[in-house]
């Protein structure tokens, strides 16, 4: 039996120290302290783990009866194997143990500076150019207290165990931070500890009540999120503000196969029921306490007019049957070339969601990492930067932000609901070890549930719907040859909604490749990555689909048919399913008086 234990942690660290961060500082500063949105210096998580690491190897190496080789191995997990490499072991083991900052609580609010100054061997002077200026936390020799918790999922009653190797480990590091050569970051053994706060046996939660097959969630974090992060330069990786329902299911899957054995997350097991669990993409909450953060409609055109922003529609309503739909074509507003979002400046956007509800994008938290090289310093060519999101209202860090979301059972089979009931009350538990931070995610039941609106015709029309979607989805096989618009079309007329016809379309495209697409494949053996359509995409469909479409609303959109495929189609080959959230859209577009307008103020060429 597994236990999760949490270990309250408090380190001593006596100044001067330093934990860069990348937040400008003073006017004169070269090197800042990293802090987090009150404020308050931190000391980074990864920094902890790999702290714990080295000095329980060390330990291990030397007195192996209080943690051996192998269970240091175990507690912190291997990286990835690299496919050409390894191609068993095709994911990494991420350890047994989740990290989080460590903040400082009683730092003066206002620091100070110190220098570093490299002497030149010849002169005994200052060597030009070698001075650095550097934010000096407290005032030297004070100590400042460093606390937070770490989590650890081991095998039940060696609580006390892992506790005293930690604490052990943590007394003989001698500095932490940076410039540590230079005597900064020096650790205060007597007054660091780590104390076991609590502990808890991993055991399948009993189902008391049916609460019905869509159940409304809304979840809080108890850190920043790293979620869906998307390279923006080559060292340089911005997380989502919307956390996929793929992030969920693999935490859920992580605690299941820690609770009962990976063998639960066989299909004859507890797979077939997480499979067909469809657990929606989280939404950060409005000002209203509403789900947003949807991309605006890709189809949506302005222009500026000195201070007036004129914005339209571009999709067509009727077109004639022999145009084909890759036509190149403009959008005019009152003769002049209207500009898509892409192209739009930042406050066009601001202008545009001033008569939406009021809601504030999570801030970013960007922090910086490097690999250590040989000789404890930083590597070459391996520094990188994520760029997490923010849980807390900006203006407001007390206030935590709530992510609203929904679980559906109706597509789990009937002899797998009572499995699925299961996951879910272990979902409702709490989740750890969200995304790249290693969150926690705590649930609350959400009565209002996320229910997009019932498909609505297109204004004056009985069979024509605007779908927009709300978040991302492979709609096309990658190994088409065929152009958007066709393949696009057999999409809807065939996997989708059979039946139905598009007459327009404004889309956007990226390919998802690299490590995902090497995991998950299709084809055997050949790879081939992921095409999908980005959230914001607007299809124009013709026909008698009103059911149809509501029943999509609730599942999500399917999967194309893959030519050639040698395996099933599910999680396991392609992870865009909508099961795991993607491929959610709304069909009420241009359904409102408001938004059927804009067609109309849009001429096309």
């Amino acid at each position: 039996m597994i236990e999760r234990i949490t270990l309250d942690v408090s380190l001593a660290v006596q100044s001067p120290f330093i934990f860069p961060g990348l937040a400008s500082g003073l006017l004169g500063l070269d090197v800042t302290q990293l802090r987090d949105e009150t404020r308050r210096p931190v000391l980074p998580a990864a920094q902890l783990q790999g702290l714990l690491r080295e000095a329980l190897s060390d330990i291990s190496d030397i007195v192996p009866d209080v943690f051996g080789v192998d269970e240091v191995s175990r507690m912190f997990g291997q990286p990835s194997a690299k496919a050409e490499e390894d191609e068993e072991r095709d994911r990494p083991d991420r350890g047994c143990v989740l990290t989080a900052d460590l903040v400082a609580h009683n730092a003066p609010q206002m620091p100070g500076e110190t220098t570093r100054v490299q002497i030149d061997d010849d002169t005994g002077a200052a060597k030009t150019g070698h001075l650095q200026m550097i934010e000096l936390v407290a005032p030297f020799g004070e100590i400042v207290i460093f606390t937070g918790q770490i989590v650890v999922f081991w095998a039940a009653g060696n609580a006390e165990r892992v506790r005293r190797a930690f604490d052990l480990g943590l007394r003989l590091i001698p500095a932490v931070g940076a410039f540590k050569s230079a005597g900064f970051g020096a650790l205060v053994a007597e007054q660091s500890s780590v104390k076991l706060k609590a502990t808890k046996k991993l055991v399948l939660p009993t189902v008391s009540r049916d609460e019905g097959d869509r159940i409304g969630l809304a979840v809080t974090f108890d850190r920043p999120i790293l979620v869906d992060a998307r390279r923006v330069v080559d060292n340089a990786f911005v997380g989502a503000s919307i956390v996929p329902g793929a992030v969920f299911k693999g935490a859920l899957a992580r605690k299941l196969a820690l609770t009962v054995g990976d063998a639960a997350t066989d299909d004859a097991a507890f797979g077939s029921a997480l499979s067909a669990l469809l657990i929606s993409h989280a939404f950060p909450e409005d000002a209203a306490g509403q789900p947003a953060g949807e991309a605006l409609p890709l189809s949506i055109v302005a222009v500026k007019d000195g201070e007036e922003l004129k914005v339209g529609e571009a999709m067509r309503i009727e077109r004639p049957e022999s145009e084909r739909l890759d036509t190149i074509r403009g959008a005019l507003i009152d003769g002049k070339a209207a500009s898509f979002a892409w192209d739009w400046k930042p406050d066009w956007f601001d202008k545009e969601r001033a008569d939406r509800p009021d809601f504030t994008e999570p801030a970013y938290l960007p922090r910086t990492h490097t690999a250590i090289g040989e000789g404890g310093v930083a590597a070459e060519h391996l520094l990188f930067t994520t760029i997490a999101r923010s849980v807390q209202w900006q203006g407001d860090p007390s206030r935590d932000r709530r992510f609203l979301m929904n679980v559906d059972l109706r597509g789990v089979p009937p002899d797998q609901r009572e499995k699925a009931r299961t996951l879910v009350a272990m979902m409702c538990e709490g989740l750890d070890g969200i995304g790249r931070t290693g969150a926690t995610a705590s649930f609350k039941r959400w009565p209002d549930g996320d229910s997009p609106p019932e498909p609505r015709p297109v204004l004056g029309h009985s069979d024509l719907f605007a779908v927009v979607l709300r978040t991302a989805a492979v709609l096309t096989d990658p190994r088409t040859e065929a152009s958007a618009d066709i393949a696009y079309a057999d999409y809807w007329e065939n996997a989708a909604a059979p039946g139905s016809k598009l007459v327009d379309f404004c889309a956007s495209q990226r390919l998802a490749g690299g490590y995902l697409a090497t995991r998950r494949r299709p084809w055997g053996r050949a790879y081939h990555p992921f095409v999908v359509t980005e959230p914001g995409a607007v299809f124009v469909l013709r026909g008698s689909i009103g059911d149809r479409l509501a029943d999509l609303v609730r599942t999500g959109l399917p999967l194309p048919r893959f030519a050639g495929r040698d395996q099933a189609l599910d999680w396991r080959t392609c992870p865009y399913v909508p099961e795991n959230g993607y491929g959610a859209f709304r069909a009420d577009h241009l359904g409102d008086p408001v938004t059927f307008g804009r067609t109309l103020v849009v001429c096309h060429v």
